[in-house]
């Protein structure tokens, strides 16, 4: 159940549409929403004054009060609880500590997806601020790519690797997509088609289906050497509107970083990555 989101901005086109996903989500789910921001300590920070700090804090809460005042003009975003919080320091530490202090069960944040970089998840992932919060987060983390606008998620895809630990995760799923009217797909993919891989996926299908009696799923069995290539181009063609995986010591994360540029990512061009950690 998410009862408050922390919403991580840097007041740019990509954050302002990742928020469309944060208080649509906020709505949907009755959960309030902490719009937050992280003036990244520089190397010279200790040169500047605390005047210019509390200058720089003092409009970036104008900001945020602006932002929440345009919200509040909307009839069904009224009775969202909204406020702000603004740290200074290393903004990947201060999200997370943010997270923990105001009771966060989900972070959202958005991202550019340029064209040239053919919506790569590995160039989404690596060298910015969102690719390190989804790393380290303990707290599941919605990343929005620029140019998302499908903020009801109708259909979702959860990449599933049939460990036991995801229960968890699909039942919290369910919960979301009870309140969006979605459908769930869970997609597995195996190199080859072999006896022992489709009495892992009946297995799998059985052990869901008894743990969660009150939804209808949607399975589907991939058969292919390259799990994410095959994950990717399924979503795009199943048009997913959010894509779901867990994160287990990133072990997922790492085998995309290790591709080679042949075989990068495209499957964040336009739907949103949620990645929930999951315990072994």
């Amino acid at each position: 159940m998410i009862n408050t989101i922390l919403f991580g901005s840097d007041f740019s086109e990509e954050a302002d549409e990742a928020f469309e996903y944060a208080i649509t989500i906020a709505h949907k789910m009755e959960a309030s929403v902490t719009l937050y921001h992280s003036i990244e300590e520089m190397y010279d920070f200790a040169t500047r004054s605390q005047r210019i700090i509390d200058k720089e804090i003092e409009e970036i809460s104008k900001r945020f009060e602006n932002q929440i005042k345009e919200i509040r003009k909307q009839p069904k975003y009224r009775d969202i609880h909204l406020d702000y919080k603004i740290d200074v320091g290393r903004t990947v530490a201060n999200i997370e500590k943010a997270a923990s202090e105001v009771g966060a069960d989900l972070i959202v944040m958005g991202y550019q997806n340029n064209e040239e970089d053919s919506g790569s998840l590995k160039r989404m992932l690596y060298g910015n601020i969102t690719s390190e919060v989804i790393l380290t987060s303990d707290v599941p983390v919605l990343a929005v790519p620029s140019g998302s606008k499908e903020y009801d998620f109708k259909n979702i895809i959860f990449a599933s690797d049939y460990n036991a630990t995801e229960l968890e995760i699909i039942e919290s799923l369910v919960a979301l997509a009870e309140e969006f009217s979605s459908s769930i797909e869970i997609v597995h993919v195996d190199e080859e088609e072999t006896k022992e891989a489709q009495k892992a996926f009946q297995a799998f299908r059985e052990k869901v289906n008894t743990s969660v009696t009150n939804f209808h799923f949607v399975y589907t069995h991939l058969t292919g050497k390259d799990f994410a290539k095959e994950i990717s181009e399924y979503s795009q063609s199943k048009n997913a509107d959010l894509i779901v995986m867990g994160r287990k010591k990133r072990s997922f994360l790492r085998y995309i970083f290790s591709m080679g540029e042949a075989k990068e990512l495209t499957f964040c061009k336009s739907a949103p990555l949620l990645v929930i950690p999951v315990k072994e």
